[in-house]
């Protein structure tokens, strides 16, 4: 803006070279410095009736009193002049702001699909976030390491940790993964094989002659 002036252009010329305003361009043409704009010298605020009042206002609204028709009706008895918006203005911006709104609880099929994803598939913040739910859950924390421990089984081929694995489940009893498992059985169902059923199926062995009757 100085430079300008100092070329010798015009506040008006300026004011159309910038397209800023002319009050604008006069503010800035008066200030020697940009401290003197950024501490507001120049827009100091204009004194209000209701200045005189805001004292008694704060200390009503410490005290609860939070009502602005009620309170504007008391400081007219004490000689306010003003008008009602003024007074329901300033108790609003004495109101304390809200907090941040805290985002949603991930829902029980994100988690799901958190616990039975492969880890390395999950993005850092997912892993904060399961981290943080497991650990406020015994039962959730021992699930989630039995579910790492079957896919791990899986994908390494090592069948013959399942025993154990049923086994461990099993002594949590957690009824989501005990009936995964399923019950115990002494006795097999129908169309399965006995271990010595197995004998009678091996290649060699030949079928007997026809019973043939005398």
């Amino acid at each position: 803006m100085h430079d300008l002036l100092a070329q010798g252009h015009s506040l008006r010329g300026i004011a159309r070279h910038l397209g800023w305003g002319f009050r604008t361009v006069h503010r800035y043409a008066r200030a020697t410095t940009w401290q003197e704009l950024v501490d507001g010298k120049w827009q100091r605020p204009r004194p209000s009736k209701l200045d005189a009042f805001k004292p008694h206002l704060q200390q009503r609204w410490e005290q609860g009193c939070r009502n602005a028709t009620t309170r504007y009706r008391e400081i007219t008895a004490l000689g306010y002049t003003g008008s009602y918006a003024l007074v329901r203005d300033y108790l609003r911006s004495s109101r304390p702001r809200p907090g941040p709104i805290a985002p949603a609880p991930p829902s029980v099929r994100a988690v799901t699909g958190w616990l039975t994803r492969h880890p390395d598939t999950l993005t850092e913040d997912e892993q904060v976030q399961l981290r943080a739910i497991v650990e406020q859950c015994p039962e959730l924390r021992a699930a989630a390491g039995h579910i790492r421990a079957f896919g791990e089984m899986l994908t390494k081929l090592r069948g013959q940790n399942l025993p154990a694995w049923i086994a461990a489940v099993r002594a949590d009893n957690l009824p989501g993964l005990a009936s995964f498992c399923g019950a115990p059985r002494t006795r097999p169902r129908r169309g399965e094989l006995r271990a010595d059923h197995a004998v009678e199926l091996r290649p060699d062995r030949r079928p007997s002659e026809p019973h043939q009757s005398a």
